[in-house]
């Protein structure tokens, strides 16, 4: 601290402000005056300080504003045939029971025909419930359709799906002869452009050590001879083999559609 001296005129230096004297007052002769600096104002101290308190507020709030998925993930799409719930589809039968599986539940039922006719009823029944009943041409209507023109119409029940099969390599794309020409043939007599196909019924061991019944399905563009989308559906678990196995992937199926 800085001290300054000088020889008083009547004016003495209190604190930070001024008192005069009056006339008649006595003034000492010599007098140590000292002067304290006053404190730097709060504006200039506070510009300083606001921006170093405001910065962890605004970087936690921009923490807790991120997005918990990031933007490269889309989200799941849990129904993705509901494009085609307006749209005219004709739901081809099952076409295949898998006979061999970790189970051998395929090798065990009786009929294996009777089986997947007992799916295309599950699946008729769930569609209907959805609303779908009249709007897409179910498995019963396109047998009909076929054998009122069997002449030229192939058994719907026994279509070339083979290439259809699940693979490991690149998935199928286009539709080869003569599965091609057979589904053109069944769709246009429904008056519909997409054929929905229940490709394969297998059973198979799941998580829980129980077993249960997974379907193997593709909707095909059956215009332009082209696979729109393909997938497993699977079922409930069961500790044993019945018909009710059938119809759980049903309802999983008709769940990618719409909603019950």
């Amino acid at each position: 601290m800085r001290s300054i001296r000088y020889e008083p005129l009547g004016v003495k230096a209190i604190g930070t402000g001024v008192l005069i004297r009056g006339a008649g007052a006595s003034l000492p002769s010599r007098r140590a005056v000292t002067f304290r600096p006053a404190p730097p104002p709060l504006a200039p101290v506070m510009r300083r300080l606001i921006p170093a308190l405001l910065l962890p507020l605004a970087l936690a709030a921009c923490r807790s504003a991120k997005p918990d998925a990031s933007p490269s993930s889309p989200p799941v799409d849990l129904r993705p045939l509901n494009a085609f719930a307006g749209q005219r589809v004709a739901v081809l039968p099952a076409q295949r029971l898998r006979p061999a599986d970790t189970l051998t539940w395929g090798a065990r039922v009786p009929a294996g025909r009777a089986y997947l006719a007992a799916f295309d009823s599950a699946l008729a029944a769930q569609l209907g419930e959805r609303g779908l009943a009249t709007v897409w041409a179910q498995a019963a209507d396109v047998e009909r359709a076929a054998r009122r023109n069997a002449t030229y119409a192939a058994d719907p029940r026994s279509l070339a799906v083979n290439a259809l099969l699940p693979r490991k390599s690149k998935p199928l794309e286009d539709l080869p002869e003569p599965l091609a020409s057979q589904l053109r043939t069944l769709v246009a007599l429904t008056d519909a452009r997409y054929a929905l196909v229940p490709v394969e019924l297998r059973f198979e061991r799941g998580t829980t050590g129980q077993g249960r019944a997974v379907l193997h399905a593709a909707l095909l563009d059956a215009r332009a001879a082209s696979v729109t989308w393909a997938g497993d559906v699977a079922g409930d678990s069961s500790l044993t083999l019945s018909p009710a196995l059938a119809a759980s992937p049903a309802a999983r199926l008709a769940d990618l559609i719409a909603a019950p």
